[in-house]
């Protein structure tokens, strides 16, 4: 979208707010019977 009252289509993306080339970093928390199955740099689903 580019000008102001523009109309934008129901599949047309608005903002991105993760650019695709960056890696996400996230502080979580984990229960003390898990830290056997977590490291660090491992990938998850958020």
């Amino acid at each position: 979208m580019h000008t102001v009252g523009g109309v934008v289509t129901p599949a047309q993306p608005l903002m991105m707010v993760v650019p695709d080339d960056n890696p996400l970093k996230a502080e979580a928390f984990v229960e003390n019977k898990d830290t056997g199955f977590v490291r660090a740099g491992q990938e998850a689903e958020i």
